[in-house]
């Protein structure tokens, strides 16, 4: 298990590469803009600060392969961003899709998998940054491990894709269809490839 060091240093690197990636891209939207049709209005009370979360903080939802905690969104005053983490269970993966607008980092803390990039299929662990444009196909296969990682994603309409999919504690997993997905993913400009 990761330390608070290591993990302090892991989002340190993951948020100095998304800003690289948002200079990249141009400046963000100007304040009159607003958050695409997608994306939560700001939460006023964290607009202007910024906050810490412990590692058990965030908006927990579950899916039938693991746990998402979304810990920076719109909601929480971030426009332009998301972040959070995922716990995938031993043999659950997610599967091949792309994100028409958004580039991805996804960091992994814990396990093993094949991450497919394009095409290329690579071993990661511990450690192991993916960096996703948005456009690419990409995947994780998992090897039988539990994987834990940590998601980075601008713009942020991910955030929203996991709400629709995902169940709040005490409430039943969703089982949800390939076409189900499809459509949900299409609404958050994701798209999923057919098994």
């Amino acid at each position: 298990m990761p330390t608070f060091t290591q993990g302090f240093w892991c989002a340190a690197v993951l948020l100095t590469a998304f800003l690289h990636v948002l200079i990249a891209r141009g400046a963000p939207p100007s304040a009159g803009s607003g958050p695409g049709p997608s994306a939560e209005a700001p939460n006023p009370s964290a607009a202007g600060g910024g906050y810490v979360l412990g590692p058990d903080e965030g908006e927990v939802l579950y899916r039938a392969n693991g746990k998402v905690v979304v810990k920076v969104d719109p909601r929480r005053g971030s426009p332009t961003m998301g972040l959070g983490t995922q716990d995938l269970v031993a043999g659950a993966g997610i599967p091949m899709h792309r994100h028409e607008v958004a580039d991805e980092v996804l960091l992994f803390e814990q396990g093993h998998a094949h991450a497919v990039l394009d095409g290329k299929v690579v071993d990661v662990g511990p450690g192991s940054t993916l960096y996703v444009p948005h456009g690419t196909w990409h995947a994780v296969q998992n090897t039988g491990d539990p994987v834990h990682l940590v998601w980075v994603v601008t713009p942020p309409s991910l955030v929203n894709f996991f709400r629709a999919v995902g169940s709040s504690p005490g409430e039943p997993v969703k089982k949800l269809t390939f076409s189900e997905m499809q459509e949900i993913g299409r609404q958050h400009g994701t798209t999923f490839r057919p098994p």
